[in-house]
């Protein structure tokens, strides 16, 4: 991941910092760093398995209660 910033004429230090702060936000570099910051085993099939079962009928109980509220 790259993230580069130019100065413009006649643009100020803080504004240039402002806008490299900006890009990388937009490009989710932070997160990534902290998603990746230790080390995680990898699931096992069936951990993996039930995992996207029990998000799938989170979703579809969620989409059912979005039309009672």
């Amino acid at each position: 991941m790259s993230v580069a910033v130019v100065k413009k004429e006649n643009e100020s230090n803080e504004k240039l910092v402002s806008r490299f702060e900006k890009k990388i936000q937009q490009a989710r570099f932070i997160q990534w760093l902290k998603k990746n910051r230790f080390f995680k085993k990898k699931l096992s099939n069936r951990k993996t398995k039930d995992a996207g079962l029990s998000a799938c009928r989170y979703r579809t109980e969620r989409e059912r209660l979005k039309y009672y509220n």
